[in-house]
This record gives C-alpha cells, sequence and structure tokens, in this order.
C-alpha cells in the first residue's frame, strides 16, 4: 500500500473523529506478526481465542491464557474500506465477527465468513509494534471487549459501545511479548 494512500485514510479516519492516530498499511507492513496472538490490555497472560480451538462458523470468541495455540493466531487483512479483518488462522477460512451480524451491545463475536460486513473491523491506535489498538466494527459501531473487564480464562468477548477503556477490557496488543 503506497505512503500516500495511508495518509489519506489517516486523514479520513481523522476528519471523522474516530482516531487521532491511526497505522494503517499492508499486513506485511502492519508491524503485526501473523503468528502472535492479541493480547488484552488487562492481562498479560490473557488473549483472544476461538473456543474449543473449533474451526467452525459460530465458534465464539473468548479469553483464554496465551499459549500460542492455533486458537490464538489471527492475521490482519487489509480490505478495500479503512477496515482489516481478523482472520481466524487456524485452517477456518472464517474471521471475527459478531453473532447474526447484530448491533446489540453485548453481542457475542464468533467465527464468520470473511465476505460478511460485520467482520470488517477499523483499528483505533497504533498497529505497530507493541502499540495499544482497540477494533471497532465498521457495520455496528462497538469495540471488541471483554466481558464486564475480566481477566479470567473463558470469559466472554463481545462487542460493547466504544470508550469504556477505564478497565483496559477494549485494548488490545499483538505481539511476542504475549506471555508465550
Amino acid at each position: 500500500m503506497s505512503q500516500m494512500l495511508v495518509l489519506r485514510r489517516v486523514a479520513a479516519l481523522v476528519m471523522a473523529g474516530l482516531a487521532s492516530t491511526v497505522a494503517l498499511a499492508a499486513p506485511a507492513q502492519a508491524g503485526f506478526s501473523t503468528h502472535a496472538p492479541l493480547r488484552n490490555d488487562n492481562d498479560t497472560g490473557m488473549c483472544m481465542g476461538v473456543s474449543g480451538g473449533s474451526n467452525a462458523a459460530g465458534a465464539e470468541i473468548r479469553l483464554f491464557r496465551c499459549v500460542g495455540g492455533g486458537n490464538q493466531d489471527y492475521k490482519f487483512l487489509a480490505t478495500t474500506t479503512n477496515a482489516i479483518l481478523l482472520h481466524a488462522n487456524n485452517g477456518s477460512g472464517n474471521c471475527v465477527g459478531v453473532k447474526d451480524g447484530s448491533f446489540a451491545n453485548d453481542a457475542q463475536l464468533v467465527l464468520v465468513p470473511c465476505s460478511r460486513s460485520d467482520a470488517r473491523w477499523i483499528p483505533i491506535g497504533t498497529l505497530s509494534g507493541t502499540g495499544k489498538v482497540t477494533f471497532r466494527n465498521a457495520k455496528t459501531g462497538r469495540c471488541i471487549g471483554v466481558d464486564g473487564g475480566s481477566t479470567a480464562h473463558g470469559a466472554r468477548i463481545a462487542q460493547y459501545t466504544c470508550g469504556d477503556t477505564t478497565r483496559g477490557n477494549q485494548v488490545w496488543h499483538s505481539d511476542d511479548r504475549a506471555g508465550l
């Protein structure tokens, strides 16, 4: 992706009031490893993962101890919009989306076909290195968060009204310091 296109996307997001610092790049330039888990900012040892290691559409996304398994492996794929896909790299061919495409607060995140509009997420924050990022759903306008700010193994991951970052439950990292 050209630097000019990245700058245009950043300017558009800033003008829309979505973020003051957003770095979008092609997956190879994003600074994310394709094999690093998404670690929650609340607890360095807990990561986003697919429940039961399933690769079936509808499998729930939950919080698990970071162990580096296939259920915690994501690829970040650029779309033609300002969004990215959180592609579950577990052989499923599916992406993280919202159950039944719901707009509701507290709607569970599940694996969905990557072609669905609720599988697109706008990163708010720094998409590089050990930066912190919040993911806002391009369709629903809600953000990925951990139910009640929990740090418990198996806690639900759902979409919530953006901005509840006081407990860190909507802030994520992707780096090799995920506790592995």
